[in-house]
C-alpha cells in the first residue's frame, strides 16, 4: 500500500504495448517520489503485460490486471486503489510532457484551496497534424469556464475529495469521461488553469479511445451529462455551456474522419445530438461573417459561436454540411466597404459585387437550412440589399456600433463569448477576397504617404510602446521599417514558423518570451484565427489588423480636414 501520496496518476490500458512504455518513461521520472502511478490492464491480448512488469521494481508503480470490461471499468477500479490526494488522468498511449507533473505539484502547492487543475494539450491526430489547446487565463467562473473547455479528463488533475463528493462511476460507453469532465468543472470550487501544454494526446486507429464500433455510443455519453446536470438542479445555470457541448459534438461528427466512419453514418450521430440538444435545452449557436468578433454587441445571447468566416466569399466556397436549425447568422459588413472606402474602386463597381455577395451568401445559406435570423451590421451605412435576404428570414440591420439589438428568440440579455471551436479550415480559401483586400490596404497606405502621412501616428496617439507584427510579408516587413524609422519599438515578431527577420527573432504563437501591448497582424485575411490564438495563449491583449490601422488613419485624416475647413471658414467670415 501506498501512502501519502500526493498525485495519482490513472492509466487505463488495453492493447497498448507498442506505447505504453513511453507513456511511463514520461510518469515515472526519478527525481518524482510524491507520485504513484495505477495501470489497469483491462485483459489486454498483446504485450502491454509484459512491458509494464519490466517497471515493477519501481515502488511508484502499481499494476493490475483484470478481465476485459471496459475503459470506464479500468478507471474506476484504479481510482478505488489510489492513494493520492490527486487525481491525474492519463490514457496508456499518451504521454505527459517532461516537467508536467513537476508544473502540477508546483500549483497544488501554490493553491491549497484548489480542487481542480486544467492544463493545455496537443492531440496528434491520425492524418499527423497536431492541434493544440490552452485554456484561456481569464476564466473568471465555472459558467465561463464550460464554454471553454474540452470534453476529456486526461488535460485536467482533480482532487481526490471532489471526485468522491460528487460519487462519480464511469460507464463503459465511449466518451464516458464527458460527464465526469463537465461536472468536475460545474462543481469545482476553485479551479486554476495552467498555460502550458503538459500533455501529448496520440489519436491511433487501435487505441482504447479510438474503436469505431463504440462512437455510437457518444450519443447516450452525452445524454448522461444532460441528466446529471438535471439530476443536481444545474442544468439551467450551465445551459451555455452545454450548448457548447451539443455545437462541438456536432460539428465533430460533422466534420471529421477520425473514427473511420462513412460521411452518411456521421451525419446521423450529429442529428442525433442536436435532437438530444433540443430535447433538454432552450440553445442557439451563431455563424459569424466578418472581421469583427462581435465584442461590439452589447444585448446578445450567450450562445456558442460554431464558425467564423473572414467574408462572404468564404462561406460559400467553404461548402459546409448542412447546419443546424437552431443557428443565427451575424453578418459585420466592414471588410465589404473598405475597398470603398479606401478609394480602390468606385461605388458602382460595390454595388454589383455587393448584390452578387448577397446572392450567393442566400443561396448557400439555404443550401444549409433556412436559419433563425439573419443580423447584420452596418456602421457605415452602405447596406441596401436587405430585401435579397429578408425573404429567407427575420433579418435586422444594426446601424451603429452601439445599436440596440433585438434578438430572435427574445431571452435575457448577456454577452456572447466566443467558443473555443474556431474555423481554421477555410481561413485559406478565398484567395480573391484576400488580394483585393491587400490592395486595397496597400493602395490607401501609398496614398497616405504621398501626403507625408506615417502610420507611426496611430501608435503614438494610442500610447502603444511595445508593438508586435504577426506576418513577416511585404507588408510585415514595410510596417516593421516605417515604425523602426519613426521611433516606435518593435518588441516582437511572429508567423507561424520560426525564423529570422534582419536582428530580431520571429517567434510562434505560445512562445512566452513574446512581449508586446499590442499585435498588428499584416495577414489580413487571415486575422480573425491569429487574433484568437493570441488571445487565448497571451490572454486579452490587443490585437488589430493592418487593415483596421489604415481605416482609422483614414478617419484621423477626415476629422482634421473637417476641422481645417472649419478654421479656414472661420477665418473668411471673421470681421477685420
Amino acid at each position: 500500500m501506498h501512502e501519502n501520496r500526493l498525485i495519482s496518476v490513472i492509466i487505463p490500458a488495453y492493447n497498448s504495448g507498442k506505447y505504453i512504455g513511453k507513456c511511463l518513461d514520461s510518469v515515472l521520472l526519478p527525481e518524482l517520489s510524491d507520485i504513484e502511478v495505477i495501470v489497469v490492464n483491462d485483459g489486454s491480448t498483446d504485450e502491454t503485460g509484459g512491458v509494464c512488469k519490466k517497471y515493477s521494481e519501481d515502488e511508484r508503480l502499481i499494476y493490475i490486471e483484470q478481465e476485459n470490461k471496459g475503459q470506464g471499468a479500468a478507471r474506476n477500479v484504479a481510482i478505488d486503489a489510489s492513494n493520492g490526494e490527486w487525481i491525474v488522468f492519463l490514457d496508456s498511449d499518451d504521454e505527459l510532457n517532461d516537467d508536467a507533473l513537476i508544473v502540477i505539484l508546483d500549483y497544488i502547492h501554490k493553491n491549497p484551496d484548489a480542487d481542480l487543475i486544467l492544463y493545455g494539450n496537443e492531440t496528434h491526430t491520425l492524418g499527423g497534424e497536431i492541434k493544440t489547446f490552452i485554456y484561456p487565463k481569464d476564466v473568471k467562473d465555472t459558467k465561463e469556464l464550460l464554454k471553454n473547455t474540452t470534453t476529456f479528463l486526461w488535460d485536467k488533475a482533480v482532487r481526490k475529495d471532489l471526485w468522491k463528493r460528487l460519487d462519480i462511476r464511469l460507464d463503459n460507453c465511449f466518451g464516458e469521461d464527458i460527464s465526469a469532465s463537465y461536472l468536475c468543472q460545474a462543481c469545482s470550487q476553485k479551479f486554476v488553469v495552467i498555460e502550458k501544454i503538459l500533455v501529448k494526446h496520440f489519436l491511433r486507429g487501435e487505441n482504447l479511445s479510438c474503436s469505431s464500433e463504440k462512437v455510437i455510443e457518444i450519443v447516450q455519453s452525452i445524454r448522461n451529462v444532460f441528466d446529471n446536470f438535471k439530476m443536481r438542479e444545474i442544468l439551467n445555470d450551465f445551459e451555455a455551456g452545454l450548448a457548447n457541448l451539443v455545437s462541438q459534438q456536432m460539428l465533430v461528427y460533422k466534420k471529421t474522419d477520425a473514427f473511420k466512419m462513412d460521411a452518411e453514418k456521421r451525419a446521423e450521430i450529429a442529428e442525433k445530438i442536436e435532437v438530444l440538444g433540443n430535447e433538454y435545452l432552450d440553445w442557439y449557436e451563431a455563424v459569424v461573417i466578418g472581421n469583427d468578433d462581435f465584442e461590439w454587441v452589447e444585448a446578445i445571447h450567450d450562445i456558442p459561436v460554431v464558425s467564423r468566416y473572414e467574408d462572404i466569399e468564404k462561406f460559400v466556397v467553404a461548402k459546409e454540411d448542412r447546419g443546424s436549425k437552431k443557428q443565427i447568422y451575424f453578418i459585420d459588413l466592414k471588410n465589404e466597404f473598405r475597398t470603398l472606402k479606401f478609394g480602390v474602386r468606385s461605388e458602382s463597381w460595390y454595388r454589383n459585387r455587393e448584390t452578387k455577395k448577397i446572392s450567393e451568401f442566400k443561396s448557400e445559406a439555404l443550401r444549409r437550412g433556412i436559419p433563425q435570423k439573419i443580423i447584420i451590421l452596418d456602421e457605415l451605412g452602405k447596406y441596401d440589399s436587405n430585401k435579397e435576404i429578408s425573404s429567407l428570414c427575420e433579418t435586422e440591420i444594426i446601424k451603429k456600433t452601439n445599436g440596440q439589438l433585438k434578438i430572435y428568440p427574445e431571452k435575457e440579455n448577456v454577452t456572447l463569448k466566443s467558443f473555443q471551436y474556431v474555423d481554421h479550415d477555410y481561413w485559406n480559401e478565398g484567395e480573391q477576397y484576400r488580394y483585393e483586400l491587400n490592395e486595397s490596404i496597400l493602395a490607401a497606405w501609398l496614398r497616405m504617404s504621398q501626403e507625408g502621412r506615417n502610420l507611426t501616428e496611430f501608435f503614438w496617439g494610442k500610447g502603444y510602446k511595445a508593438v508586435g507584427i504577426y506576418g513577416m510579408g511585404y507588408m510585415g516587413k514595410l510596417l516593421y521599417e516605417e515604425l523602426k524609422e519613426g521611433g516606435i519599438g518593435v518588441s516582437c515578431l511572429m508567423e507561424n514558423q520560426a525564423g529570422r527577420y534582419q536582428d530580431m527573432n520571429i517567434l510562434q504563437i505560445g512562445d512566452n518570451s513574446a512581449r508586446f501591448d499590442v499585435m498588428v497582424v499584416t495577414l489580413a485575411n487571415l486575422y480573425l484565427g491569429i487574433k484568437h490564438d493570441i488571445r487565448c495563449i497571451y490572454g486579452k491583449k490587443d490585437v488589430i489588423s493592418i487593415g483596421d490601422v489604415i481605416e482609422e488613419m483614414i478617419d484621423l485624416g477626415d476629422k482634421k480636414a473637417e476641422v481645417n475647413a472649419d478654421i479656414r471658414q472661420d477665418v473668411m467670415v471673421k470681421p477685420k
